[in-house]
């Protein structure tokens, strides 16, 4: 991010500031909200603490410990910096963003874990709502195409959850080949996401799974619903593909943060940024226990990288591979 820096020594001194406090045996985390200005003094009318910073001189900036509950709020303008010992009175994290790395190591020591207890088996072991954790701060996983496909095929076939961030990183052939599973399983609601990448990956894709499903089930009378929704979804007119798989309009809302917020289809079609900010915050939402925010999760999971499935090449063509190598083994 590019800061000045001043705000970046201010933030750095924020985070000593907190080691010092566990150094001190005060243990309680500080959680904050925070925007942050470089304002001339002059304009501050009233200010709790005011921080100044003298880019003219070598005087460090320092926090001092105080076991005493105080609260401190710095600035009038944006919102304000609270430092509390109140967890009532606290929210969101503070970061500083050159030292991310080593704070995010705790995502991949979870993930190092679970394959610890999973040995052998490719499989997700430690449960939806701590996946819900680690795919709000999927950014920061390493990348392995193991670990992506584990995570993958445990959010489509177990949990019901967001998955295409994994997805997308994966090789086009180890794509493909998690769609044929997830069409042998067949199995409903995660049968659903097949329909809607089919629909995203466009009419190869859909010609190939259409023929494959009325195949399967062309002797059974009541066909399943993906069944239907797949050919109504493929004569769908509407022109973005997003809108099309997820069977709505760009005028659609929904309710965040909380029910704070309410935003539509259409902003996060414009801004995919907004998109995989807000997915992140939700997945969180979900794993603090808002549990019915997980279908937004999987709505917005598909407007912030559905794109990257539109009418992709290389995933076609490796589903046209493995759909020709099923084809021999049956003849």
């Amino acid at each position: 991010m590019d800061s000045s820096k001043e705000v970046k020594a201010f933030l750095k001194s924020m985070f000593d500031a907190t080691k010092r406090l566990n150094d001190a045996e005060i243990d309680e985390t500080i959680f904050v909200d925070y925007k942050m200005n470089l304002t001339n003094v002059s304009k501050i009318k009233n200010a709790d603490l005011v921080a100044g910073i003298d880019n003219t001189s070598n005087n460090e900036l320092v926090f001092n410990v105080n076991k005493k509950a105080r609260v401190y709020k710095l600035g009038e303008e944006g919102e304000k910096v609270i430092l509390t010992r109140n967890k009532s009175e606290s929210q969101g994290t503070l970061l500083y963003e050159e030292l991310q790395d080593g704070i995010f190591d705790e995502i991949n020591n979870i993930i190092d874990a679970n394959n610890l207890l999973a040995k052998d088996r490719a499989q997700f072991m430690l449960g939806a709502q701590l996946y819900y954790r680690i795919y709000s701060e999927r950014q920061h996983v390493n990348f392995s195409i193991a670990n992506f496909e584990i995570l993958s095929k445990t959010a489509l076939m177990e949990f019901y959850s967001p998955f295409l961030f994994w997805l997308t990183k994966l090789p086009p052939l180890s794509v493909a080949k998690i769609l044929f599973e997830l069409f042998d399983q067949s199995k409903s609601p995660k049968i659903h996401n097949l329909v809607k990448i089919i629909i995203l990956l466009g009419e190869q894709a859909f010609n190939i799974f259409a023929e494959l499903l009325t195949k399967k089930f062309e002797r059974v009378v009541q066909k399943p619903d993906f069944y239907y929704t797949l050919f109504k979804l493929n004569k769908s007119t509407k022109s973005n593909s997003i809108l099309k798989s997820l069977n709505s309009t760009s005028n659609k809302k929904l309710l965040l943060f909380g029910g704070t917020r309410e935003f539509n289809y259409g902003d996060f079609i414009k801004d995919q940024k907004l998109a995989i900010n807000t997915l992140s915050k939700e997945c969180f939402n979900v794993f603090s226990g808002r549990y019915e925010q997980r279908s937004t999760t999987r709505e917005l999971d598909y407007l912030a990288y559905g794109s990257i499935l539109m009418n992709n090449e290389s995933i076609i063509d490796a589903i046209k591979t493995i759909h020709e190598e099923r084809e021999k083994r049956l003849q």
